[in-house]
C-alpha cells in the first residue's frame, strides 16, 4: 500500500490520561470544556494546527459519554457554519457517541432540525450491516491481541466511519506500533507496523468469519489471563467476606460475610467508599475478627497500584470467596 499516514484519517482511540503527557492531557482537556460549554473560537484555535486535526474526533479522557465536537455541536444546536467547519477538520458523521447516538440522532432529539441535512451521515461504501458487524468483531479481536490496555485505556475503532471516508482507511496507534485498517469491498486489510519496521509490515485479511494471517493461515487469539483463575491463598474466605469483581466498570465490592462487626469498602480504581465515607482504596481496611488474610496478587491486566493503565499489571485485591461461596 502506498501512502503516508498524513494524508489518511486518524483514529485516535486514546482515551486514558495515563497514556498521554500532561501537557496533552491539558489541552484535551481544555477541547472537550470548550465544546461543552460552546466556545467554538476557543474550538477551532484548538484544532488549527495541522498535528491537532485528528482531535476533531477525540472524546474526553476518561470520561464515560465520549462526545465529540461534532456531537456537542448537534447538542448544543449551533449554526451550520460552525459543523460546516468541523466537517473540514475532518469530522465524523458516523462516529457514536457513549450510548451509541451519532450527531444526527442528538440533533433530532434536542429539536435541532436545522442540523439534519449537515450531519446525516454521507455513505460512500455499501457494506450489508452483518457483514460490518462480522468485520468489526474480528478486528476487535486482533487489537486486543496487540494491545492489552484495550478496551480499557484504547478505544476500539468502529468500522461505520470507514463507509463515509475515501478512501475508505485510518490507523491506529496501539501498543509497539500502528495498525492501517482499510476496507476493500466486503474484507479489512489491516497492516501492522512496528516502531523501527518501515521495509516489511505483516498485512492481516479480515472476512466477517475469520482472520487470516500474512502467510494466509487462519489466526486465532490465544487465550486471555485474565481468564485464568487466581493462586489458592489458603484463607477461608467465608468467614471473612465475598469479593465480586466487574471486569467491565473496574470495580471491586467487599461485602459482609456472616463475621460481626465487618465493614468493607466499595469503589472504582483509586477510590473506595468505607463505612459511608469516601477514602482511597490504600487506606481502605478491613475490620474484623480474625486478622485480615494475606492480599492476593490477582491480575487484572490494565490496571496498576496507582490505578492507572498499565499493560499487564497485578493488582493487590482480598481473597476472591471460594468457588462454594461465590
Amino acid at each position: 500500500m502506498d501512502y503516508q499516514l498524513e494524508d489518511i484519517a486518524q483514529w485516535d482511540g486514546r482515551i486514558s490520561r495515563a497514556l498521554l503527557h500532561s501537557d496533552e492531557v491539558a489541552q484535551r482537556d481544555e477541547l472537550a470544556n470548550a465544546t461543552r460549554d460552546g466556545n467554538w473560537r476557543r474550538v477551532f484555535t484548538i484544532l488549527s494546527p495541522r498535528d491537532k486535526h485528528s482531535w476533531v474526533n477525540a472524546v474526553r479522557l476518561d470520561g464515560k459519554k465520549r462526545y465529540a465536537p461534532l456531537h456537542q455541536a448537534a447538542w448544543h444546536g449551533a449554526p451550520t457554519d460552525i459543523e460546516q467547519g468541523l466537517l473540514e477538520y475532518g469530522a465524523w458523521r458516523s462516529l457514536r457517541n457513549g450510548t451509541g447516538e451519532r450527531p444526527v440522532d442528538i440533533a433530532a432529539r434536542r429539536g435541532n432540525h436545522h442540523l439534519a441535512r449537515v450531519v446525516e451521515p454521507e455513505v460512500k461504501h455499501h457494506v450489508p450491516s452483518d457483514v460490518l458487524a462480522g468485520l468489526e468483531r474480528n478486528l476487535h479481536a486482533l487489537i486486543t491481541e496487540y494491545d492489552k490496555s484495550a478496551p480499557r485505556c484504547l478505544r476500539l475503532p468502529e468500522l461505520e466511519v470507514l463507509v463515509e471516508l475515501d478512501p475508505p482507511m485510518y490507523w491506529i496507534r496501539v501498543s509497539g506500533g500502528i495498525l492501517i485498517i482499510a476496507l476493500r469491498g466486503s474484507e479489512l486489510n489491516v497492516e501492522a507496523k512496528g516502531k523501527m519496521d518501515y521495509v516489511s509490515s505483516p498485512a492481516f485479511r479480515i472476512t466477517a468469519d475469520c482472520v487470516y494471517r500474512p502467510s494466509g493461515e487462519p489466526w486465532t487469539p490465544s487465550p486471555r489471563r485474565n481468564n485464568r483463575a487466581p493462586r489458592e491463598v489458603g484463607w477461608d474466605t467465608a468467614a471473612v467476606a465475598r469479593l465480586f469483581i466487574s471486569p467491565v466498570a473496574e470495580t471491586a465490592v467487599l461485602r459482609p460475610g456472616g463475621v460481626d462487626g465487618l465493614h468493607g469498602f466499595e469503589g472504582c480504581r483509586d477510590n473506595a467508599v468505607q463505612d459511608g465515607r469516601p477514602v482511597r482504596r490504600s487506606a481502605a481496611v478491613v475490620s474484623a475478627s480474625p486478622p485480615p488474610p494475606p492480599v492476593q496478587q490477582y491480575d487484572r491486566p490494565g490496571i496498576n497500584e496507582s490505578g492507572t493503565c498499565a499493560d499487564r499489571a497485578r493488582y493487590p485485591l482480598w481473597p476472591v470467596a471460594r468457588q462454594e461461596d461465590a
